[in-house]
């Protein structure tokens, strides 16, 4: 568990998660509303298409963003306005679920379909205003073989900041 002081850490971290990233990945991002998910996605969808001022915003109403990063595709997905798994079924995630790299809030409204291999991201409120509590782990084979890497990241972007 770690503590992140604002929102530019939040970018930051999200950019530093994002150099680790393959097609075909999936990152689940969990948290309430207005807690950093987006934030996070920003940082992490900027650092990977090299553009700091690209508009990334919340896909609440659009549910799937779409963006094209060198080879691949990254969808910001948004399963907040989804009721449950018959619903992404319909929409058509299960193949970008397959080949491009998913970034995926609200990733509780998966049920069953819910990826076997993730990197998850857990953010938390704390007391202070801008103050977060961020949790990451790695579900399914794809990122455990990474994980080493995944933690050396995290433990380097942290100390550089200087808190823990």
């Amino acid at each position: 568990n770690f503590k992140l002081f604002s929102a530019e850490q939040t970018l930051r971290l999200g950019a530093t998660l994002a150099r680790r990233v393959l097609p075909g990945d999936k990152i689940c991002l969990f948290g309430d509303i207005g807690v950093g998910k987006t934030v996070f996605v920003r940082g992490f969808i900027r650092h990977l298409v090299g553009d700091n001022n690209l508009v990334i915003s919340s896909p609440t109403y659009l549910i799937d963003q779409v963006y094209q990063v060198k080879t691949f595709l990254v969808h910001h997905i948004d399963m907040y306005r989804l009721s449950g798994p018959a619903e992404i079924k319909v929409i058509g995630f299960p193949d970008a679920f397959k080949k491009d790299v998913c970034l995926i809030e609200w990733p509780e409204r998966l049920g069953n379909t819910f990826p076997p291999s993730s990197l998850n991201v857990h953010l938390s409120y704390l007391y202070e205003e801008d103050q977060r509590q961020v949790r990451v782990n790695c579900l399914g084979d794809d990122w455990r073989s990474r994980k080493a890497a995944v933690e050396h990241d995290i433990r380097s972007y942290f100390a550089e900041m200087g808190n823990s």
